[in-house]
């Protein structure tokens, strides 16, 4: 495997593997038997699912199913169709007196967002007892949307981004699908191939219409409501993949250590607990006046500042005090996409490195063909504002 498609193959692979994203098929108990390709939340427990209807159907256009599957601890769960809450459609719901009220919304700001008509949303299952609640839906009009005026959508056939979020504390009004809410206890953002959700229409119709099942039987107690199917045909199951090496941390040096293994002809597992950043990782997360182009602000050595003062800052570590960057590439991906090469003396015996690694020039040209750089990034090629690049000149070059 060449080294430029190692580090993107990895990458790519990352997200995914951070979001867990993976086939699950809700049988059992309360299940409705349908398959979903699905989000799981190792720290709260939560599941999130999507079915999505064949590519350009007529007969189900811009829709999905989805489903929440939350501990009963979560007073409300709610999901984000795209990078984020600001301009994306939410959906929220939340169980009260044995049903679960369904709530579209939009934030026109971090605050508290706003109901947003437009979408059709219809409970296809509901399934409560002591130790979960369960929702199972149909979105009609839910992959477009207009928000603050402008428009909005994600499209199945990509890598999509989608943000989650859980609350502990119930919402202030539990039978009003228009309640407030106090702010979430967490919220975080993930991708996956959305591809992996899509089915046939014959699969999509069956899982809507219920003609996937023989019986149906309906208990309710006090503290369970449930549907339960049998279905007709074989539920489809995953396959183990087996794996030469795991590597855990897509920074620097998880990068770095996967792309060599898969060099040498391994089979990789790279592990990100954060999400996309780059545009090639899969990130589309972009400045109103980079719409439309292939450049996130992870791609724009400019937005570097702007990352410590935004209202919704997702990549940084949620869990130490300084500033770490918990996403695909690490504080790499946030350092404003400055490097240097380091000087030979950084390798050299009195430091205690082997003295067979004194050579860095393999190493260091295969990074060059991968990331290309340059001093002068604006268009007309002049340098502009260079009080930091006259310091650093000084600092390095002796080196």
């Amino acid at each position: 495997m060449r080294f430029g498609q190692a580090v993107l193959a990895a990458a790519t692979f990352v997200a995914s593997a951070f979001a867990q994203s993976s086939k699950y098929c809700d049988a059992g108990t309360g299940g409705t038997n349908l398959c979903f390709e699905t989000y799981f939340d190792p720290v709260y427990g939560a599941r999130y699912g999507w079915v999505f209807p064949p590519v350009g159907s007529t007969t189900y256009p811009s829709e999905f199913i989805g489903q929440f599957t939350v501990p009963i601890a979560g007073k409300w769960a709610g999901v984000a169709l795209g990078a984020g809450m600001n301009s994306n459609l939410l959906l929220v719901a939340w169980p009260n007196s044995g049903a679960i009220v369904k709530s579209s919304r939009q934030a026109l700001a971090y605050a508290l967002p706003t109901v947003y008509t437009g979408p059709t949303i219809t409970t296809l299952n509901t399934y409560i007892n002591g130790t979960h609640w369960k929702w199972t839906y149909r979105c009609q009009g839910c992959t477009s949307w207009t928000i603050n005026g402008s428009a909005g959508g994600f499209d199945p056939t990509q890598y999509c981004v989608f943000g989650w979020a859980y609350g502990t504390t119930a919402v202030t009004t539990p039978a009003s699908a228009s309640s407030s809410m106090i702010q979430h206890d967490d919220a975080r953002l993930y991708g996956f191939n959305c591809t992996n959700g899509i089915v046939s229409a014959n699969t999509y119709a069956s899982y809507l219409s219920g003609s996937v099942t023989t019986t149906t039987t309906t208990t309710t107690s006090a503290t369970s409501t449930s549907k339960t199917s049998t279905t007709t045909s074989a539920v489809p199951t995953v396959s183990a993949t087996p794996y030469d090496y795991v590597v855990v941390g897509a920074g620097n040096c998880g990068l770095v250590v996967a792309d060599r293994l898969s060099e040498a002809g391994k089979n990789v597992l790279l592990i990100e607990r954060g999400g996309p950043s780059t545009y090639d990782t899969g990130g589309r997360d972009f400045a109103p006046w980079l719409t439309g182009t292939q450049l996130t602000r992870f791609d724009v050595p400019g937005l570097f500042e702007a990352m410590f003062s935004s209202s919704n800052p997702y990549w940084w570590c949620n869990d130490m005090s300084v500033f770490a960057g918990c996403l695909i590439g690490g504080g790499a991906a946030i350092n404003g996409a400055l490097y240097w090469y380091p000087p030979d003396i950084d390798f050299s015996t009195a430091n205690g490195w082997p003295s067979d690694w004194q050579s860095q020039n393999t190493a260091l040209n295969k990074l060059k063909a991968k990331l290309p750089y340059t001093q002068t990034p604006s268009t007309d090629g002049q340098l502009y504002l260079t009080q930091v690049y006259d310091v650093v000149k000084q600092l390095l070059t002796p080196q």
